[in-house]
């Protein structure tokens, strides 16, 4: 690109003033993966700006699939939304800049840990009072590392059951205590709800340890309360704290599931059932099997299964519309009793918490049983999946819109963390 200088009456015409591209070009010195969230936020840039650098208005660093670099161009480039660049500005020789996480790739998609990548960038800058812009040569190849690592949202908190999740993304945790001979159940009496900065206040008071619980769109908060050796209450907990008693169950109801059907179904820990609970309060069976004695945690498949786990023996088992019971896995044995917790469903998977094995176990649907995240070592340690340690993980819900999972992690004298797990992208 070659600009010409104005020139005034008879003075001698001076050469023609071009433009050296490589005066606006920047280097890009490193591309680091400097945390492991498998989006963009992960990505670290650091470049060396052009000798222009004092004539450049704006950088754009950009994310390109390995696959489409020889399609980079600068009329392309020069076009692309907000959503696709990051803009900086700076002119110190050496820069350096971390992405932010909804920043997509040039084809407009998401950035994932799967995909290889280079980074490019576009000198925006002015020669002759006019606009320039000169493209970078291209990073080399990188890939996202998604080693995703837990974290703590509270610590210590009143409790240590069931987690329900609301349409705010807003957190309640029941609290079972722990057990007390003298009145022959759990201690706890409340469930917390916590705001998703971390945030506690006690949402409901006067339970007698309570066990599972939902949330419905309108606020309402649903628990099995009062819980003995041959029977339990589902109990309706509105907005405003008021009570009602929906139904007794008899045996020892554990998980609680809102059906899409607007009744509840609602496992046993006593008795091989899952009941079926309408709102007025009648009672039957959905289905009635002995696998499902030992039934805690309860969730729906994307088909419109319920699926059940088993605290004592680790099925996780599928019951169809139908009430026809298969297996899809079982989680691993550290003898009889407390081998899942509670479970959650995402994205073909389910998420069952093991309180005897430490661990978090990920199952998918056609049975593959994985550690998700735990050493198996006790303790409260967060880090890298494979070495967090957990106490007594027990409840757990994922919210989808932000991809996390929530544990609550217990421990034998009654205080809990909210742990936090993020899922892949």
């Amino acid at each position: 690109m070659t600009f010409s200088l104005a020139c005034d009456g008879d003075a001698p015409e001076s050469e023609p003033a071009v433009l050296n591209e490589n005066d606006y070009k920047v280097q890009i010195t490193a591309v680091t993966d400097v945390t492991n969230k498998g989006d963009a936020s992960d990505i670290q840039v650091k470049f060396n700006t052009g000798q222009a650098r004092e004539n450049i208005q704006e950088y754009r660093i950009m994310i390109v699939k390995s696959s489409a670099v020889s399609n980079l161009t600068v009329e392309s480039m020069k076009s692309l939304p907000n959503s696709s660049y990051a803009s900086h500005a700076g002119n110190q020789i050496n820069q350096e800049l971390q992405l932010d996480a909804l920043q997509n790739d040039i084809d407009g998609e998401s950035v994932t840990s799967d995909i290889d990548y280079r980074i490019a960038i576009l000198s925006i800058g002015t020669f002759n009072e006019e606009t320039v812009y000169v493209l970078s040569e291209p990073s080399t190849d990188f890939k996202l590392i998604n080693n995703p690592e837990t974290s703590t949202l509270v610590s210590n908190m009143p409790a240590n059951d069931a987690i329900s999740i609301d349409a705010a993304g807003n957190i309640y945790v029941s609290n079972y205590g722990v057990w007390d001979n003298s009145i022959g159940k759990g201690n706890g009496t409340t469930a917390l709800k916590i705001s998703p900065a971390g945030d506690v206040s006690v949402f409901v008071t006067g339970l007698a340890n309570p066990v599972g619980n939902a949330i419905d769109s309108e606020g309402n908060f649903y628990v099995n309360d009062d819980n003995v050796s041959n029977a339990g209450n589902l109990v309706k907990v509105a907005p405003d704290g008021t009570k009602t008693t929906i139904a007794n169950i008899q045996g020892y109801p554990s998980g609680l599931l809102l059906g899409t059907d607007g009744n509840f179904y609602v496992s046993n820990y006593n008795i091989g059932v899952v009941n079926k609970v309408t709102p007025d309060g009648t009672i039957t069976d959905f289905v009635r099997d002995e696998r499902l004695k030992g039934g805690v945690g309860i969730v729906y498949d994307d088909n419109g299964n319920i699926i059940v786990g088993n605290f004592l023996t680790g099925a996780v088992l599928s019951i169809n519309p139908s009430g026809d019971i298969s297996l899809i896995g079982t989680v691993p044995t550290l003898g009889r009793g407390s081998v899942i917790g509670y479970l959650t469903y995402f994205e073909g998977n389910v998420y069952a918490t093991s309180g005897g094995g430490k661990r978090i176990y990920k199952v998918s649907l056609g049975g593959e049983v994985t550690v998700f995240a735990g050493s198996g070592v006790v303790g409260s340690s967060d880090g890298e999946f494979q070495d967090a340690t957990f106490t007594i993980p027990n409840g757990i819900a994922v919210d989808k819109a932000k991809r996390v999972l929530y544990v609550s992690d217990g421990a034998t004298t009654g205080g809990a963390n909210l742990r936090v797990l993020p899922l892949d992208r």
